[in-house]
């Protein structure tokens, strides 16, 4: 199955497209298609945590059902995982490798349903909750079209208050380590930064490597013994840590823009779908960013910022 992942403007404009209110020169076919291979299991869209954040913030409460059906057929029950829920497994299995345990250096990452699995465990555990405070039959949640859109559309002012506060909330702390590491980057020569950044990050992760070799019952200062190179390379096999390394780590004059907030949450929902799906759509700037690095060869992603790109997709499906 053909996996592409769509950033919220990008799932906007295929809504505009449906409603007839796009001036995109794609044409309407272009969802007759889509909605073709989506039955014929060719395709799918899987959404993500920030598509979700996004939706809820829609303030309207008509545009945020319609663009939540749209979203929830078009997704076929897929979402891309939250990477706290695969980063452990990825963890034991590059350590493992690295001891030259196993033969693989990388597990795979694809798409799975169940709409909770795109969110930190301490969301979904309040966003269950909530559903259960709803009503809404929690043994349909993995895939049951109309509670999924029941869910999304937030028709309670407070739970959707409370969504993105909790959607978002869990999500602050992984940005906060994302600026300081930034931050301690910005003096590094341009042809350091990637393995700088490689190893800010093994540093922020010690503790939970370290739990991780308990787990799997490996030595812990075994591993650090293998060396500071090797210790990099382990960082560099978790795909979710690597993308987030690789955009941070490009030589351009991004140094010279200050990320905003939105920014922070591009960067992580980018870094969980680009390792799992065939296509991502996303804005100009990440594609260009994107461009100078190896990230689309390494994990045989094409990413793109123009729509039109789809429909090219599309037409070349089987």
């Amino acid at each position: 199955m053909i996996t592409i992942y769509l950033d919220q403007n990008h799932w906007i404009n295929l809504y505009k497209i449906l409603t007839g209110k796009s001036q995109s020169k794609v044409d309407s076919k272009i969802i007759t298609r889509a909605r073709t291979l989506l039955v014929s299991e060719v395709v799918c869209f899987p959404i993500s945590f920030q598509n979700i954040v996004e939706l809820a913030r829609v303030g309207n409460q008509r545009k945020r059902t319609g663009l939540a059906q749209f979203m929830v057929e078009f997704s076929a029950g897929f979402v891309v995982p939250s990477p706290t829920i695969v980063v452990d497994s990825w963890f034991k299995y590059s350590i493992q490798a690295l001891l030259g345990l196993v033969p693989n250096p990388r597990p795979g990452f694809v798409p799975t349903k169940g709409l909770f699995n795109a969110f930190h465990p301490e969301a979904r555990e309040e966003l269950r909750r909530m559903s259960a405070r709803s009503k809404l039959p929690l043994e349909h949640i993995d895939y049951f079209p109309e509670v999924w859109i029941s869910f999304l559309s937030f028709d309670d002012e407070t739970n959707r208050r409370r969504a993105i506060e909790q959607i978002t909330a869990t999500n602050r702390e992984h940005n906060k380590g994302m600026r300081e590491r930034r931050a301690r980057l910005k003096d590094e020569p341009e042809e350091m930064k990637l393995r700088a950044y490689y190893a800010l990050l093994a540093l922020d992760q010690l503790d939970r490597i370290q739990s991780i070799c308990r787990t799997i019952g490996v030595d812990y200062y075994r591993l650090m013994h293998c060396g500071h190179e090797k210790a990099t390379r382990l960082i560099s096999q978790i795909p979710f840590f690597d993308v987030e390394a690789r955009i941070h780590g490009v030589s351009e004059k991004q140094w010279d823009r200050q990320f905003e907030e939105n920014d922070w949450y591009d960067i992580s929902a980018l870094s969980a779908a680009i390792p799992c799906c065939k296509y991502v759509f996303t804005e100009k700037y990440w594609t260009r960013l994107i461009q100078q690095t190896d990230i689309r060869e390494t994990y045989d992603v094409g990413v793109y910022s123009n729509i039109e790109h789809l429909k090219e997709i599309l037409d070349s499906a089987a």
